[in-house]
């Protein structure tokens, strides 16, 4: 720093006495140029000397150091002396470390000649500075820490340490412009803390160069506030008044100072940089302009690199300051900027009137210079407006046209500037007006904007919504044909179809056209979804096979016309992992059925093979080809064992591996059978050729006989191993027959290929002969038929693509499946597990069979009105219209009748809790107790009067009640003795109206809910909140102290008992409730209606879960489908017109996505979606 200890008054002293350097500008400069500190002109660092001892002397003489700086007497110093910054002739700076702030701070204090104590001027001086320096707090100000006295009296002051270099010794090291311009930046920051000091009314009066440092790390500091004024303090100091002299005549060079240092005495400030009115000494008319004069000076300099007056002696300096003009900057460096030529000639005027109105105003013209903005005090000229133009659109104007449109373009533009430059004023208005209207015109386009925006919006969600709508559409579509496909049966095909509605129903939330809430705004849609999952879980449940594999031949199968009894071409081994079939080439191919490689068997044939079977262990396999050639094979290795001759060249029929051996029967199409010892190659003629062609041929499972079928009819049946033929059976002629051995060799089933029909006869083995048990007529034509001994049911290959399970027994196809794109041509069911479909090009499909999911019971002749479940689940009770009641065993199957005395529909039943007794009773009131284990009447009873009554056990099974149209009954069990006889009420649900718990009943009696207790036949009346008493259809208990009403718009609304607290309103039914559920998990409710419908409901939401639509067979009645739902709750049980089955209740199945179900269900299937159109997996 510099302070004011460096001022020099005007005196002849040496410059030795004043410690002032006259050949260097004063600041502290080092020898290297450098401020070290807050200091004046910097001396070598004396050895440290303690200030203010034990004995308080000054000790502060010309020869002495000062050390510690104590805080108060009797304690450590709070300021340690580290070294001496710089010395003046008033005063000198000390580098000090702060011990109570623990940081390094430069100490002030005055130090006078000869160590006489400075006078009151001086002392009023330092303490002036010390409190102005203090005021102002700017970053380019230095900040005074703290002011006090050495125990001596003489005073010091603490202030911020900065090291750095002194501007005046900057300036002097450039040698060009542009590097005094870099500094511009600092020079700037002069200006702005000048400024701020302006706003606060405080002058420096003495800036220059030298009260400058610029701080090592870029930091710009004004220093030395000792000369600094407040304005408007009246009359000046007395150190001023004692000062102020005016200026003599110089009468030559005096040796008493530099212009460049700062006067103490007669002039305050440095003659260099001080303005006329300071050099004049008129203090009274000196303001904020005087400083900017010395800013126009410093500015003067960064541009010439030398004060605005060049003077030999003070005197010289003042008068030229005064009286002389200052030579234009353009003259001396006339490549310097002319924005800041007029910057420094407006700050350097002799009149104060003509400089800037205030420092900020000239701070900010400099920042505009710096940032590439005009100068507001400079006349530009079109040439200059051009070349900033240029300058700042480099880029654009050189790369946007070419150079000659782009000098004439510049010119009109910049032409075009300047005129609109000098009448501001008015182009300002047209300016805002024309601002307005381009803001009016981008609100307007804005508002077009967002208008197009928002019909677009609105087009896109239209054509979102016509998509949707057009999926929607495609859902009720496909789930109509899969309706249609489970009513057929055709499970798998009804299962990809209610998959894909599933994928199509925007409702669905794995839909890709689902939108949130769609449900809710579409309540049909959320219908439709529940129609699709009830065909999903039906089709699911209901399927019996699933494809595994769709393996192609290389050549063409050798097929022998219609007759599936041609088959043993295609075989399965005996442990079911190798599948081989003859395809008419002269290689045998064996499929491994657990993923493996086909093996091709080569080189033991040359001929087209047309028969290949696997030994009865299935260790071997014997192929057989059209030239009569046989080899024996090993499966798993591929080996060829033997090659053998065939002891006739006829064409081969079948080829039977022989139960229990390692032989085969070879059987030929005149009718002979061979019997082949293949290891040691020797042929025994079992049954000579004749008496006709063989139309099938069958294995007895234990291998002692062979039963063949012959185009005239004739069933004849030859023993093994003699020979012994004879005719067992004469059948229709003319027709063409299948043979098949069943129930381990007990029965025989027949198939008319011609006729259609099938026939089963029980055969006894050691008489050899049949006896007929049923026959049944097929609903197509058969093509082929495979049906293994294991299995009660068959499986028939119908014209033209078409497989069918087929029950002989109830005469019905179970199942239909969609086979190749091709005519099948046979089919083979070598167990109940595998199923194997050949069609016209070779192609074979390999099915896994499986017991469907789905229970079938014995059918009623009528329509079934109820089913109930027995306690333990194991059997059921169905009651029908045509007046019956038959008992069912809970897995399935036939079934037996328990009672055929009714005169009526029988409309309820129910088992005891117990499980000992049944009770049954018709629309009109007759009622039958049973006992379900011996089928014995226990007891009838007419209660006359009666209109579709209820019957329900009391939760002992001690009682039954009767709740009728007219009264409630009370009977002992098993007695029948009746115990009483009250007024009932009516209801109209098939399930009647009783609580499962069997203690209660709410009914409909009129317009009022009543509650009955059936123990002590008390009543009471439930008032409902929204819901009309002239409203209500009818009600019913359900399970936890919950019950439901409907009212005549079908909405079903569910109750608390107790609390009569609204639970939930189901709407989507269109006619009255037949039977209503609660399932056991207490938040699903089952519910059958009149419109032949039922439903699986949410308590919690309303919305329907399922939804069961009858067949079309069934809804031609008016009668309602019945709902059921196992104790357990993982089965429903559904009714169909006369028959009754059960599926389990799968939730996975609906928690599936739509795509995984629909994948899922082609993989099972073997049939691919493609849009709306279902194809077989295996079309080319």
């Amino acid at each position: 720093m510099f302070p004011s200890e460096k001022r020099s008054s005007v005196r002849t002293d040496p410059p030795e006495k004043q410690n002032v350097d006259t050949k260097k500008p004063s600041g502290g400069a080092r020898s290297d140029g450098t401020i070290q500190a807050h200091g004046a002109v910097s001396s070598p660092p004396p050895a440290p000397v303690r200030v203010g001892g034990a004995s308080g002397e000054s000790g502060d003489g010309p020869g002495e150091t000062p050390g510690d700086v104590p805080s108060q007497e009797g304690k450590a110093p709070r300021y340690t002396v580290q070294r001496e910054l710089g010395r003046g002739g008033m005063g000198r700076v000390l580098l000090v470390n702060d011990g109570l702030l623990e940081r390094e701070v430069a100490l002030k204090e005055l130090v006078t000649a000869g160590g006489k104590r400075p006078g009151s001027a001086l002392v009023e001086r330092f303490l002036r500075e010390a409190r102005l320096s203090s005021r102002l707090g700017h970053p380019s100000i230095i900040p005074v820490h703290d002011l006090g006295c050495h125990p001596d009296g003489s005073h010091y002051y603490t202030m911020r340490f900065i090291e750095g270099q002194g501007f005046d010794a900057a300036l002097k090291a450039c040698t060009t412009l542009q590097q005094r311009l870099h500094f511009l930046p600092n020079f700037r920051d002069v200006c702005n803390a000048l400024a701020f000091a302006h706003s606060r009314s405080i002058i420096h009066r003495d800036l220059k160069p030298g009260n400058i440092i610029i701080g090592a790390y870029g930091e710009t500091v004004v220093v030395d506030w000792g000369l600094a004024k407040i304005l408007g303090e009246g009359s000046p100091g007395v150190a001023e008044a004692e000062a102020f002299k005016p200026p003599e005549r110089e009468r030559g060079p005096r040796k008493g100072g530099s212009p460049m240092h700062t006067r103490a005495g007669s002039i305050l400030g440095t003659p260099a940089y001080m303005s006329p009115e300071q050099t004049l000494g008129r203090h009274d008319v000196i303001d904020a302009r005087s400083d900017q004069y010395s800013l126009g000076a410093i500015l003067y300099e960064i541009l010439t690199g030398r004060p605005p007056h060049l003077a030999d002696t003070v005197q010289s300096m003042l008068l030229k300051v005064v009286s002389e003009p200052i030579t234009p900057v353009s003259e001396l460096v006339p490549q310097a900027p002319r924005e800041l030529c007029v910057i420094a000639q407006k700050a350097l005027s002799k009149d104060p009137q003509d400089r800037y109105a205030s420092t900020k105003e000239m701070a900010a013209e400099l920042s505009a210079y710096l940032s590439g903005e005009k100068v507001a005090s400079y006349n530009y000229t079109p040439r200059e407006l051009l070349l900033r133009f240029l300058r700042r659109h480099r880029v654009a104007v050189g790369a946007g046209i070419l150079v000659v449109l782009s000098l004439v373009a510049t010119l009109v533009f910049m032409s075009w500037a300047y005129r609109r430059e000098s009448v501001a004023r008015r182009a300002a208005t047209l300016a805002q007006r024309k601002e307005a209207q381009e803001r009016q015109k981008a609100q307007d386009a804005e508002t077009l904007a967002v208008t197009q925006k928002r019909r677009a919006e609105d087009a896109l969600e239209q054509n979102r919504a016509e998509q949707r709508q057009s999926h929607y559409n495609l859902a009720e579509a496909t789930l109509e044909r899969a309706r249609l496909m489970s009513e057929m049966r055709r499970y798998q095909e009804a299962l990809v179809l209610g998959a894909a509605s599933r994928l199509h129903n925007p409702a669905h939330p794995g839909s890709p056209w689902h939108v949130a809430d769609y449900g809710e705004a579409h309540p049909r849609a959320l219908h439709l979804l529940s129609r699709a999952d009830a065909v999903v879980l039906l089709a699911h449940a209901s399927t019996a096979v699933s494809l595994q594999n769709v393996y192609r031949p290389k050549g063409t199968m050798a097929f022998h016309g219609m007759m599936s009894a041609r088959h043993h071409w295609l075989e399965l081994s005996p442990e079911r992992r190798w599948l081989v079939f003859a395809d008419g080439t002269s290689m045998v191919t064996l499929h491994d059925l657990n993923g493996g490689k086909p093996t091709v068997l080569a080189g033991g044939h040359a001929a087209p093979v047309d028969l290949a079977a696997f030994g009865a262990r299935g260790d071997t396999l014997l192929s057989v080809d059209r030239e009569g050639r046989a080899v024996l094979w090993r499966p798993g290795s591929g080996a060829r064992l033997r090659s053998l001759e065939m002891p006739a060249r006829v064409e081969g029929f079948s080829l039977l591996a022989l139960p229990g051996t390692a032989d085969f029967l070879w059987t030929t199409l005149q009718g002979a059978i061979w019997r082949i010892d293949a290891i040691n190659g020797r042929f025994t003629e079992v049954k000579p050729a004749g008496p006709g062609e063989f139309d099938s041929v069958c294995m007895h499972p234990s291998g002692r006989q062979v039963l063949s079928t012959y185009r005239d009819g004739t069933v004849r049946l030859t023993r093994l191993p003699d020979g012994n033929t004879r005719q067992v059976l004469q059948l229709k002629s003319g027709d063409s027959y299948h043979c098949a051995f069943l129930d381990a060799g007990a029965r025989v089933h027949f198939v008319e290929y011609l006729g259609t029909a099938s026939s089963e006869w029980a055969f006894d083995p050691l008489a050899g002969t049949l006896k007929p048990v049923y026959r049944s007529t097929l609903p197509w034509l058969p093509l082929a038929f495979s049906r293994s001994h294991l299995t009660q049911l068959g499986w028939i290959a119908f014209a033209p693509t078409d497989l069918g399970l087929w029950d002989p027994v109830a005469g019905a196809t179970r199942e239909m499946v969609t086979g190749q794109d091709r005519q099948l041509e046979g089919i083979r069911q070598a167990d109940p597990e595998n199923l194997l479909a050949v069609d016209a090009r070779g192609r074979v499909m390999h099915w896994k069979t499986h017991p469907p999911l789905r229970q079938e019971y014995a059918p009623h002749r009528g329509r079934v009105q109820i089913v109930q479940q027995s306690p333990d689940m194991k059997r059921l009770v169905s009651a029908s219209w045509d007046r019956t009641v038959m008992l069912h065993d809970g897995a399935g199957g036939p079934g037996s009748v328990l009672g055929t005395d009714f005169n009526h529909t029988v409309w309820s039943v129910d088992w005891s809790p117990d499980g000992r007794f049944v009770a049954a009773i018709d629309s009109h009131g007759a009622l039958r107790a049973y006992d379900p284990s011996s089928r014995r009447l226990l007891f009838s009873h007419d209660c006359a009067g009666s209109l579709f009554p209820t019957v329900v056990f009391s939760p002992d099974s001690s009682h039954l009640h009767v709740l009728s149209g007219a009264f409630a009954y009370r009977f002992a069990m098993p007695s029948g003795e009746l115990v009483h006889k009250v007024k009932g009420g009516l209801s109209n649900t098939n399930g009647g109206p009783t609580a499962p718990d069997r203690r209660r009943a709410i009914f409909r009696e009129g317009n009022e809910i009543v509650e009955l207790d059936y123990q002590t036949g008390r009543r009471r009346t439930l008032p409902v909140t929204g819901l009309k008493p002239a409203e209500l259809l009818n009600c019913t208990a359900l399970e936890g102290e919950v019950f439901a009403c409907q009212d005549y718009r079908f909405a079903i609304h569910v109750y608390r008992t107790q609390t009569l607290e609204k639970l939930s309103v189901l709407v989507g039914n269109t006619q009255a409730m037949s039977s209503i559920r609660l399932h056991p998990n207490g938040r699903w409710i089952l519910t059958s209606c009149d419109d032949n419908s039922s439903r699986l409901w949410d308590l919690a939401t309303g919305r329907p879960i399922y939804s069961f639509i009858s067949s079309t067979e069934a809804r031609s009645s008016l009668d309602s489908q019945f709902f059921q739902i196992s104790r357990d709750g993982e089965r429903i049980f559904l009714s169909e017109g006369a028959r009754v089955f059960s599926v389990p209740l799968d939730p996975t199945l609906r928690a599936m996505a739509p795509q995984a179900l629909i994948q899922q269900a082609q993989d099972r299937s073997g049939l691919r979606l493609e849009g709306v159109t279902l194809k077989p997996l295996s079309a080319d």
